[in-house]
């Protein structure tokens, strides 16, 4: 009779440990990415919180480490996705849209666009038998369509941005916190981690220098990539090649968008105005030089200071990113370490 009572109250514990894991685990899912966000900042900016401990106060310190965090790094970002965000959903409402004959403003559309590729295609197409070919025909019988699955992804990138710019906010708030509290969250760590102590803070000084060379690797490359960008959009004639080069440098720091978001737009404006062989030109640079290195380069910077093989650096950066999104650049090579 003992031993069923016994049973029946392992039963009813790990029952109510199950459900609690799980009610935990709903709880805190929402917030899994502002809490790796803050652990990865906070690692970035913890030599500088250190120096600013030896003259003012912890609270002092944290807070301004997390203000210059949110001024040099998220807030630039942020701003600069929020901006490319509305003007790609601007740009693409004005693109499926359809010109009146009463209308006298200068806007591309996608019939313009399509009357265009008929002129280029149909010399070409009617060579090999296919001169019934009709793009702003297909386009116009299927109009409907192709608006609805434009503005479907246009609609959720939006909301995606205020999802991403509230996990920041809430990754800045953690952040202070880590920064300020993180020597005394150091044995609570060491008391649940089931490895001795020593183990424990070699295994998190690992994590903390993955984090860093990853962080390296991303800024160094995307610099190269953006200098590569810049001087082809020069050479071949794109006005602000400068301003396009910054926008190049962030958008290879994102993962899964990179230097195909700013140079294929770039092309199809040069095939607009008639300049077809430069249109050409830039996009064989863009997939052919500016996205390689990214594949090439970033493994071995970032291998080169976390001494992870660059295969492994290479799955584990593209497997966090497939899972976790943006924060998968670092928290994959985190898990792999």
């Amino acid at each position: 009779m003992t031993t069923v009572t016994l049973d029946h109250r392992k039963i009813l514990f790990w029952s109510i440990f199950g459900a609690t894991a799980v009610a935990a685990t709903l709880v805190f899912r929402p917030f899994i990415s502002a809490l790796l966000w803050a652990v990865v900042l906070g690692v970035l900016m913890w030599p500088f919180y250190s120096r600013l401990c030896q003259k003012f106060s912890k609270n002092f310190s944290a807070l301004m480490a997390t203000m210059l965090t949110a001024v040099v790094i998220v807030l630039p970002f942020a701003g600069l996705g929020t901006i490319v965000g509305i003007q790609v959903y601007h740009f693409a409402n004005q693109l499926i849209e359809q010109r009146t004959p009463s209308q006298k403003t200068v806007t591309v559309t996608v019939d313009d666009i399509a009357t265009k590729a008929d002129e280029l295609l149909h010399p070409v197409l009617s060579q090999v038998g296919l001169g019934d070919v009709d793009v702003k025909d297909y386009i116009d019988t299927h109009k409907s369509d192709l608006t609805n699955a434009v503005r479907g992804p246009l609609t959720k990138l939006i909301a995606d941005l205020g999802f991403t710019i509230l996990t920041l906010i809430f990754a800045l708030m953690t952040m202070f916190f880590m920064l300020r509290d993180g020597p005394r969250l150091l044995d609570p760590i060491c008391e649940l981690i089931p490895l001795p102590r020593d183990e424990t803070i070699k295994i998190l000084g690992k994590m903390q220098s993955t984090i860093q060379s990853v962080f390296v690797g991303v800024v160094l490359v995307s610099i190269i990539q953006a200098v590569i960008g810049g001087v082809s959009y020069w050479i071949l004639g794109v006005p602000s090649p400068l301003f396009w080069s910054f926008v190049t440098f962030v958008f290879c720091t994102i993962p899964m968008l990179g230097g195909p978001v700013v140079y294929v737009p770039l092309a199809i404006k040069l095939v607009i105005d008639g300049r077809i062989p430069q249109a050409l030109i830039l996009l064989a640079i863009g997939f052919g030089v500016i996205s390689t290195v990214d594949n090439f380069l970033r493994p071995v910077f970032i291998g080169a200071r976390s001494d992870l093989h660059p295969m492994a650096i290479f799955f584990s950066l593209l497997g966090g990113v497939l899972v976790m999104g943006p924060i998968g650049l670092m928290a994959g090579p985190m898990i792999l370490t």
